[in-house]
């Protein structure tokens, strides 16, 4: 039952929305929405994806405001698949149980039918992630009862089938991949056959069945003149499985580099991980092992403190709201004769202050999400990717029939961690932040490059707040990022200046300049300065340098 104060808190929301429409933000760039939906589809880029999080977060949030539906849900789609590959599985879990609330407003349609199928499909993924199974199952369950199609059903069986081989519950996966693969056969398409082949092979060779490695062979010889890549290092890695379940250490370890170099064409880090980790278990070496064990144990327990359980929570909720249905619709009707009664001045009178605390708290919090999401994949990136890899290559070192080419790409991993972790760190803006900001632009300066700054030991920093400080740093290291890669130029002029209470920077080099398309790091600063009510605009034509004013 809807508790008193939030229903009227929503109610009041609503009139004063309609009343006092906020001021829309400015938009990106034409391109933008088609740039970030790349972001989330294909690219390989954390950084990017986490871009895009923010932007299609922003859309959800206007969307919502203006009661577009179907904008909303659209961004929702791209958010729970960007969180999901992001590893940000409760946030995903979040969003997608939002859009099945938003779901049960429409009617039933093609349409609605449709994302529910998309939504009950990432949440079985997550609850997958977040080694739960029984909740897994649950929904692709409620995929199957929704499907339409022969071929929709045998990824679902499939996907059923998946959980049950993380559960080891081999018996109950064959049972569901036998049904997928009769249907594979009647659908005759190549890349469904050999998808359900593969995984019907590896369990049978679980389960010691003698056509487990024949079917394996099979989906493989399917999946190779079709350049299934994703497909291709499965069928590597479940013969690498088998051949090392049978201790035959020599033709796993070949199955195994077939794996990592199909993984290095796909160019995806949770590939290459995967692939690295097999590589190292087919050295047969107890210390390699140990390692493994311990870092699977980390994960797992990592992810059983994370499991916030709101698809149960909705699923638990929405059962109960059917039961009572009857009771709690007369029990709104009493509650709105009262409020509207009683409280019809209160909205009026309170609708301007309530907008500008709103819209000002948003801000806010869009900032520090941001904030805190930099800081927390720093952190990761370090703790959790940089040191453990770090530690293979150390052992790798230590082995006498270490792989050169395995050791270098372990070292570019390593070393672009650790750059991730130095861009993206937290920053300690408390004090001297003149001092700061020297440091950070003198870095960029070298015999090709002079950095030159003006007044900005000048500036009383100390009346600006740090939130603002953090994102005006961030700023200009993505300018100063930008103009080292790409502007070639000698000189670039920084001058502060501060009129009242507003701050103003005026960037200026003598670079290559361009015909300005806002993408990558210019439209992040736009969308980092939009967060604290700030401005940024630039300036430039090819030969003519690039110029950048920044206003907070």
């Amino acid at each position: 039952m809807v508790p008193f104060t939030s229903l009227f808190f929503w109610q009041l929301l609503i009139v004063i929305w309609v009343a006092f429409p906020v001021r829309s933000y400015s938009q990106p760039a034409p391109d933008s929405t088609s740039y970030y939906y790349q972001a989330i589809i294909s690219t390989n880029s954390k950084t990017e994806t986490l871009q895009a999080i923010v932007y299609f977060q922003r859309k959800l949030e206007q969307a919502l405001k203006r009661k577009d539906t179907v904008a909303a849900l659209y961004a929702q789609r791209l958010l729970v698949i960007g969180q999901y590959e992001m590893d940000f599985l409760n946030d995903s879990e979040e969003t997608a149980t939002n859009a099945l609330k938003l779901l049960e407003s429409l009617n039933d349609s093609p349409y609605t039918l449709e994302n529910k199928k998309a939504f009950y499909i990432n949440l079985g993924r997550v609850y997958r992630s977040l080694q739960n199974p029984k909740t897994a199952l649950y929904y692709y369950d409620k995929v199957l009862a929704l499907v339409t199609s022969k071929k929709d059903s045998i990824i679902h069986l499939n996907n059923r089938a998946t959980v049950y081989i993380d559960m080891e519950a081999y018996d109950l996966a064959l049972r569901e991949l036998e049904q997928a693969f009769k249907k594979a056969e009647q659908k005759q398409e190549a890349l469904t056959i050999a998808k359900t082949q593969d995984n019907l092979g590896f369990v049978q060779s679980k389960l010691g069945r003698p056509e487990g490695l024949p079917n394996l062979q099979a989906a493989l010889a399917l999946r190779l003149p079709l350049n299934d890549l994703p497909g291709i290092y499965s069928s590597y890695r479940h013969l690498t499985e088998y051949h090392l379940d049978k201790k035959e250490f020599t033709q796993a370890e070949a199955y195994a580099q077939k794996a990592y170099q199909t993984a290095k064409i796909l160019n995806s880090a949770s590939y290459l991980e995967n692939a690295i980790a097999n590589l190292i278990r087919t050295k047969n070496d107890t210390n390699f092992s140990n390692y493994l064990f311990l870092t699977d144990s980390l994960a797992k327990a990592k992810l059983a403190q994370e499991n916030s359980y709101a698809g149960i929570k909705f699923e638990f909720e929405k059962e109960a709201r059917r039961a009572n249905a009857n009771e709690l619709e007369k029990e709104k009707q009493k509650r709105y004769k009262i409020v509207y009664q009683a409280l019809g001045g209160v909205v009026l009178l309170s609708g301007i202050y309530l907008f500008f605390f709103l819209r000002d708290r948003n801000k806010k919090k869009t900032q520090q999400a941001i904030y805190t999401t930099e800081t927390r994949i720093s952190k990761k990136v370090h703790d959790e990717v940089a040191n453990d890899v770090y530690h293979v290559m150390t052992k790798l070192q230590n082995n006498h029939t270490q792989d050169e080419a395995l050791l270098d790409d372990l070292e570019q991993i390593y070393t672009k961690t650790r750059d991730i972790s130095k861009e993206s760190g937290a920053i300690e803006v408390h004090q001297h932040f003149d001092t700061l900001l020297s440091d950070l632009l003198l870095s960029y300066q070298s015999a090709e490059v002079s950095i030159i700054t003006r007044n900005i030991a000048k500036i009383d920093w100390d009346a600006l707040p740090n939130t603002k400080k953090t994102t005006l740093y961030r700023v200009l290291q993505e300018l100063m990022t930008n103009m080292r890669k790409h502007s070639k130029a000698t000189v670039v002029v920084l001058v502060f200046s501060k009129k009242g209470g507003t701050y103003q920077i005026a960037y200026t080099d003598n670079g290559l300049g361009t015909h300005l398309k806002k993408r990558g790091g210019l439209l992040n600063t736009e969308n980092r300065m939009e967060t604290i009510n700030g401005r940024i605009s630039f300036e430039s034509e090819p030969d003519k340098g690039f110029k950048a004013t920044i206003t907070v």
